[in-house]
């Protein structure tokens, strides 16, 4: 245990700094509040799935200075990678079924306008997806007040605005709750009639991120356990051993969210790092993915 809790605080460290003028960080974004609307077409998708950091590298590649401080955010990838590493769980395949049972649903619609040179993404809150259809048809709330705008054609862009998130049903579909997203920042890598591969960095709702969090983690816990049957420590398989070992304080083969909260390395871990009205006071939790869209039919109820 004591190796679990070595490897998990080095995410606490955050990314490094930028270095010299090659690693200069990204110009600002100016964020378009009167752009004219696009002529033409707009074409929507589906996120069908998100790729994680699988080491520290890789979550500085996907991460992104969200709070103008010279160094990349990224706290829910330095987390994700370190769990990888500590516990040798497949997070991935785990993130990949969810999205292959369509239990998680965000619509995209992108617009690419020519004149002036500039590129819309809006994020919609999926509701329901009918595969009866070719291309499926995506039912979702209204994306108004999710837009994010940027000034330069597409691709390779940074997008800058605000969101929601379902992360809670990244880990457990019962965490239906959408996380709202302060800051956003999304860089598109490829775009066609089809698809849309970026990457997406945000600073999420750090109250909202912990309470979400923690819950979904308990409920796949014990969905985990109860899978295996009770067992104790010396009788579990080696995730759920390590668990039961950081969290079980009563002994009683189970893991309770009152227990998941008191553990401080979770606090630790679930740290709001990135201080989005600038008051001096961290409020979000930063963590950056990358995904890849499918093109879907979006209706707006």
């Amino acid at each position: 245990m004591t190796h679990l809790r070595y490897l998990l605080l080095i995410a606490l460290g955050g990314c490094s700094l930028y270095g010299g003028d090659d690693d200069a960080p990204p110009e600002d974004v100016w964020l378009g509040e009167d752009l004219p609307a696009c002529d033409l077409d707009r074409r929507a998708f589906r996120i069908d799935a998100v790729t994680l950091p699988v080491n520290s590298s890789v979550a500085e590649d996907l991460g992104w200075d969200l709070d103008g401080d010279l160094t990349i955010d990224n706290q829910g990838g330095n987390i994700i990678s370190a769990l990888i590493s500590a516990l040798g769980t497949d997070l991935q395949t785990a993130v990949d079924e969810v999205f292959a049972a369509d239990l998680v649903q965000i619509g995209v619609t992108m617009d690419e306008c020519a004149s002036p040179a500039y590129g819309l993404v809006e994020f919609a809150r999926g509701l329901e997806l009918d595969r009866g259809y070719e291309p499926p048809r995506l039912l979702g709330d209204d994306v108004t007040s999710f837009a994010a705008v940027a000034v330069t054609g597409l691709p390779d862009v940074a997008l800058d605005g605000t969101a929601q998130f379902p992360v809670g049903q990244l880990v457990h579909p019962s965490a239906d709750a959408w996380i709202d997203a302060f800051e956003v920042v999304v860089v598109i890598d490829e775009l066609s009639d089809d698809e849309v591969v970026g990457r997406i960095a945000t600073a999420l709702d750090g109250d909202a991120a912990y309470d979400v969090i923690t819950e979904a983690f308990t409920a796949k816990m014990a969905d985990r356990i109860e899978e295996l049957g009770p067992c104790t420590p010396e009788a579990c398989d080696d995730l759920v051993r390590s668990m039961l070992e950081l969290f079980d304080d009563d002994l009683d083969g189970a893991i309770s969210l009152e227990e998941v909260r008191s553990e401080s390395l979770v606090a630790s871990l679930l740290r709001a790092d990135v201080d989005v009205d600038q008051d001096g006071q961290e409020d979000a939790l930063s963590i950056g993915v990358g995904f890849h869209a499918s093109r879907v039919d979006l209706y707006l109820r």
